[in-house]
């Protein structure tokens, strides 16, 4: 079975500074799934690209706030946004009915490319525009998860409206260099495990997920990005 990798965020990589943090943490009390799934789904959004004559609408990638004003994706889903630009590109995010639970649209919101590391796979976007809605931040860890941690994460499969959750269990963690018969692939990976950790899980994601946030099923804390299968 192919599995996922994932880039720890790691602070103060590439310069990124302390903005993209949350300005008001979650607490890391433990809550049921069905609690963390929802507010998982109010902290996600899609990048978006043209879908033939209808527009900007067909899902390339995830991203999710940690702040009000910042989003974090992977880097690869920006140069592959940036590479459709001539059509321009752009971000979405599920709209909820009044009680907060079932997801009934979606509404576009501007944002502009803060920073981009293609060796640790990250990308940081500022808010031009807000949305109506108020998304709701996750809060990020950095650490270490031991082998058999429940993890999950949200994110927009490719065409998908509305984003779906997947759950996993942490299978390893290394930082030792993959053999792979993509020299891009292996170039970018080597340079990231230089200085930050990866870990494994033991699902595959679907195409559109990479930018997903990887959190802890018990308490909705990020402690990785969904960054690509091997």
């Amino acid at each position: 079975m192919r599995t996922c990798l994932l880039i720890l965020l790691i602070a103060g990589a590439c310069g990124f500074s302390g903005a993209v943090y949350a300005k008001k943490p979650r607490t890391a009390a433990q809550k049921p799934f069905t609690e963390i799934v929802n507010m998982a789904n109010h902290g996600v959004a899609a990048v978006v690209v043209p879908a033939g004559n209808s527009g900007l609408g067909l899902p390339i990638g995830s991203a999710f706030f940690v702040d009000e004003d910042y989003l974090v994706t992977n880097a690869h889903v920006i140069r592959d946004a940036q590479r459709r630009s001539g059509l321009g590109w752009g971000m979405y995010l599920p709209v909820f009915s009044e009680d907060g639970d079932r997801m009934v649209g979606y509404q576009f919101f501007g944002v502009e490319v803060t920073e981009v590391d293609d060796d640790y796979d990250l990308a940081i976007l500022h808010v031009t525009s807000k949305p109506k809605r108020v998304p709701q931040p996750f809060s990020l860890a950095i650490g270490s998860l031991p082998v058999g941690t429940d993890v999950a994460l949200t994110g927009f499969g490719l065409s998908a409206q509305f984003p779906a959750t997947v759950t996993a269990v942490c299978a390893s963690q290394t930082s030792q260099r993959f053999a792979t018969e993509d020299p891009t692939f292996t170039q970018r990976l080597a340079a990231v495990t230089r200085f930050s950790s990866i870990f494994v899980i033991d699902r595959t994601i679907a195409g559109g997920f990479s930018g997903s946030p990887v959190y802890l099923r018990s308490t909705g804390v990020v402690y990785g990005i969904a960054s690509g299968a091997f």
